[in-house]
């Protein structure tokens, strides 16, 4: 067997010998896993009502990935059941996240519940529905990864503490920070109990009244254990969501008629009061739409459009703003070349604010106070004019964002990586290794994925019936999550499409191939105007509800 490979054995469900603690049970024998040299990795750990009749099933899936289904029957009516299932990983944890459960890059609170949490910080209690897989927790320690997750309908949380680490799933679920209402402990056996109430503070998922299991009433709880030797920069990662992604129930996504999809884009556009840098995207849509199909109005309208963006005084942007607007100016001069009208003044100013970044970079390559947001801009300047300063500039530039994201999201003097943040590195390596053809830039592009990939939905939102959304059928699936913080879906996804696309090709993994058209199928409920997907009225409800 290979070495990178693990193998599941050691199975021990033997539900005798209960220790009774104040009305909860727990298996003193339990499911165990093991490496092929006997290398303890963790072990299955249970607390349920003593009223709930337990029967368990293992299923080994594939060399890295196993289920444990629970089910639970309830002998008599019982009120308010706990049930609590859990993995110990054994090994000390020495990295850990439960994905999508910060925005890192807002300043409130990040010191908490980041997605790499410290010991001494308190850990929070989240629905399946707040994270990008349901319930998904990961730790790594010397020599394993591990992650959890579930099939939805049941609370996570992750405790890395005294030397191993808790992946927990609860029932009836829970949504809520630890001190708004659940106070999570461990008992002698290293299991963790707790006592609940419903003041949830603001969340919106978690229960509001007290649950009752009538006899006979069945409850499944099904945790998925992925393990693997850990690998450099928190590569394990990446199977896992590999695993998650191709275990995932997807729905059927609204088929997307592109054509018709352009079409009605562009007639909407055209009506639009487009202002500032935002007018130069909409420019560059409506140039590509005349230079690919000679659309009526097209170019007129976008030379309009373009034009106002020479109105915007640069210098007062952001760094990001300043990159956007020189890499679309540089479009902008493509197109215009194409559709047989050049517009030079574009190129001219977007290598104005290039020189412009050259001059603002430190010489370890980082920008002050800008990220790697600059990246995009210098990559554009070197293919407009094959200028190698621009070249040298970005890859200075790249190493050491990139060696933030490679320890793990931290490291940034100004805030972690996030989601936003990490798109412009995989730009960058994708780039890098067109150019360069070094093999390391492509293990980024697929480290930088792999980031991004745990803030996309792995599933749909189960809606609760009084919510009106739930009745337009909106399909979360695809769709990426700025954070728990945020409780909304987005379509900021789709600027990962193309990257994603050539990702697949270059490496062979249909992964991001699958993963890209489901993100442009699901955004198209976002974009669509017409019933064959939603109404366009129904777009900008959801849109203003959860932005």
């Amino acid at each position: 067997m290979k070495r990178n490979l693990l193998v599941f054995f050691a199975l021990l469900v033997c539900l005798t010998g209960y220790a009774q603690f104040d009305g909860l049970v727990s298996v003193e024998s339990a499911p165990v896993l093991a490496d092929e040299n006997d290398g303890l990795i963790g072990e299955m750990l249970m607390r349920a009502d003593k009223r709930l009749e337990t029967s368990t099933n293992f299923i080994k899936i594939d060399d890295n990935t196993s289920l444990m289904e629970y089910t639970f029957t309830a002998k008599e009516d019982v009120v308010n059941p706990i049930i609590l299932v859990a993995f110990s990983h054994v090994e000390k944890p020495l990295w850990w996240m439960m994905p999508a459960t910060k925005y890192n890059s807002i300043d409130r609170n990040v010191s908490v519940q980041k997605r790499g949490d410290k010991p001494s910080q308190q850990f929070g209690v989240y629905s399946w529905q707040r994270t990008s897989v349901p319930g998904l927790a990961y730790t790594e320690g010397n020599k394993y990864a591990v992650a959890t997750w579930s099939d939805g309908n049941c609370a996570a949380t992750l405790l890395p503490t005294k030397g191993k680490a808790l992946h927990c799933l609860m029932w009836p679920e829970l949504d809520n920070p630890v001190g708004n209402g659940f106070e999570l402990k461990e008992d002698e056996a290293g299991v963790p109990t707790g006592s609940r109430s419903w003041e949830v503070g603001d969340y919106n998922f978690a229960p509001k009244d007290h649950v009752t299991m009538k006899k006979g009433e069945k409850k499944v709880i099904r945790m998925y254990i992925y393990t693997a030797f850990v690998k450099p920069n928190h590569a394990a990662m990446s199977g896992v969501l590999r695993s998650a992604w191709n275990l995932a129930k997807a729905p059927a996504l609204p088929k997307v008629n592109d054509k018709k999809l352009w079409k009605e884009g562009i007639e909407k556009i055209m009506n639009q009061p487009w202002t500032g840098v935002e007018s130069l995207a909409v420019a560059n849509v409506l140039l590509a739409d005349y230079a690919q199909k000679g659309g009526k109005g097209s170019f007129s309208k976008g030379v309009e459009l373009l034009n106002k963006a020479f109105d915007v005084e640069w210098k007062s942007l952001t760094g990001r703003q300043q990159a956007e607007l020189a890499v679309g100016l540089l479009r902008a001069d493509a197109l215009a070349i194409k559709c047989g009208k050049p517009r030079p003044q574009c190129k001219e100013r977007a290598l104005e604010i290039c020189q412009y970044i050259l001059g603002e970079q430190y010489s370890d390559g980082v920008w002050n106070k800008v990220g790697p947001y600059y990246l995009p801009a210098l990559f554009a300047a070197y293919e407009a004019t094959e200028d190698k300063t621009f070249l040298q500039a970005a890859r200075k530039g790249f190493e050491p964002y990139m060696a933030a994201l490679r320890g793990g999201g931290e490291g940034w003097w100004w805030g972690p990586v996030d989601r936003d943040s990490a798109y412009p590195l995989l730009q960058a390596a994708l780039r890098l290794y067109k150019h360069t053809g070094e093999d390391s830039f492509l293990q980024d592009a697929v480290l930088a994925s792999s980031f991004l990939s745990t803030w996309l939905w792995h599933y749909d939102v189960d809606w609760p019936v009084k919510d009106g959304v739930a009745g337009e059928k909106y399909h979360t699936f695809g769709l990426s999550r700025p954070s728990t913080d945020c409780p909304q879906f987005d379509i900021e996804a789709c600027r990962w499409v193309p990257e994603w696309i050539e990702l697949s090709e270059l490496t062979g993994d249909r992964q991001w191939q699958d993963k890209a058209m489901a993100i442009w199928k699901s955004s198209a409920q976002i974009a669509s105007q017409t019933s064959e997907v939603r109404p366009v009225a129904v777009q900008l409800d959801v849109l203003q509800r959860f932005r």
